[in-house]
């Protein structure tokens, strides 16, 4: 019941599903997941741009079914959760070194612990992932293998813990991953192509018949940063999570694998599909937790605020017949307040109750 796969658009976004639901199309700024995924509680929103590398990830948390009643945005079928490690007064340090075939290889390293002791502590991450030999062939129209892309990511953390009832932490990530994209296996109708097959590619699996300057491609651009403060009072504690992203992303593909080259094609010139876009958000939440009863309850509720600003000039039958343009910008204001109370009446057996109310104001 989750499943995640690549998309035609960039080789950096992903379609996730979980328990049936899921969006195909993440390459619009408009599409919205009912899979939610967050970075340290950082809602993330959009899919064209979040299969990213990660590195010094505390664990991984996959949560089914709607979570509205507990955090952030109001996911309707689960939530992905990444939780980044907290440095603190131990000093640690690890690398790893991964080849692999088709020249990948994949080289992680991180370095944290005490600024000042007992006080404040930070932790420094990077990655870089890449495969210098593409896999899907060139066909009769010559040039390199396709299929390489380069991934770089370098995070920052900072974590203040010198208060008894106080916790900050803060942290800065810049993401640059450059891609070859979608390259399409063209397929053959019946008497369509000489020689052709119904159902089987022109030229054999994994031969693609894109032209150079029709190649596919995807690069992407991103910063996020987030700030997560913590007051204890005694059994109830008050947390704010800010957070804010800003995203550059461009992709574009010959939809026809290049197909359209021979003569009596399904369409007379290559149907070359562009986009450039560019998203801003920034979310703001607010939380009060505990537990009531002797610890036999535990209780949160919460408000929530998003804004999401976004442009995408997109260019679907870029050099064919009828060229179409669309210049979209979105914007999207999201507000909410919730509540989630668990009555712990056994050691194995437990009562959850919760409400949310949410307002979504969207211009298109």
């Amino acid at each position: 019941n989750m499943q995640t796969y690549t998309v035609t658009a960039n080789g950096a976004a992903m379609q996730l599903f979980m328990r049936g639901a899921g969006v195909q199309n993440p390459g619009f700024n408009a599409s919205e997941s009912p899979v939610g995924i967050y970075v340290d509680d950082v809602y993330f929103g959009r899919l064209a741009t979040a299969n990213v590398d990660l590195a010094d990830i505390e664990r991984t948390e996959v949560l089914r079914g709607p979570q509205g009643t507990l955090y952030g945005r109001n996911t309707i079928s689960g939530a992905v959760k990444f939780i980044t490690r907290t440095p603190g007064d131990e000093v640690y340090g690890d690398a790893s070194v991964g080849y692999g075939n088709y020249e990948t290889r994949k080289l992680t390293a991180a370095l944290g612990g005490p600024i000042l002791e007992g006080k404040l502590a930070g932790s420094i991450a990077a990655l870089n992932h890449e495969r210098d030999d593409g896999w899907i062939k060139r066909g009769t129209v010559g040039g390199r293998d396709l299929g390489e892309y380069e991934n770089n990511a370098v995070r920052g953390k900072l974590h203040w813990y010198g208060s008894d009832n106080f916790d900050a932490q803060f942290s800065i990530t810049y993401i640059d991953a450059e891609n070859d994209g979608y390259n399409g296996i063209p397929y053959g109708p019946s008497g369509q192509f000489p020689g052709s097959n119904p159902g089987r590619p022109l030229e054999g699996f994994y031969k693609t018949l894109v032209t150079a300057e029709n190649e596919g491609f995807g690069d992407t651009d991103q910063l996020n940063t987030s700030l997560t403060l913590s007051w204890d009072f005694g059994g109830v504690t008050l947390k704010s999570i800010t957070g804010y992203s800003d995203i550059d992303d461009e992709f574009g593909f010959d939809l026809t694998g290049g197909g359209s080259e021979l003569t009596g094609g399904a369409f007379p010139a290559p149907f070359f599909v562009d986009s450039d876009s560019n998203n801003k958000t920034i979310s703001q939440e607010f939380n009060l937790s505990g537990e009531a009863f002797d610890g036999a309850v535990d209780w949160i509720g919460g408000v929530f605020f998003l804004n999401e600003d976004g442009d995408q000039l997109y260019n679907p039958g870029r050099g064919g017949p009828t060229p179409i343009f669309e210049d979209v910008d979105t914007e999207t204001d999201s507000y909410a307040i919730y509540g989630d109370a668990t009555w712990n009446l056994t050691d194995r057996f437990a009562v959850v109750a919760g409400a949310r109310w949410s307002r979504d104001e969207k211009d298109y």
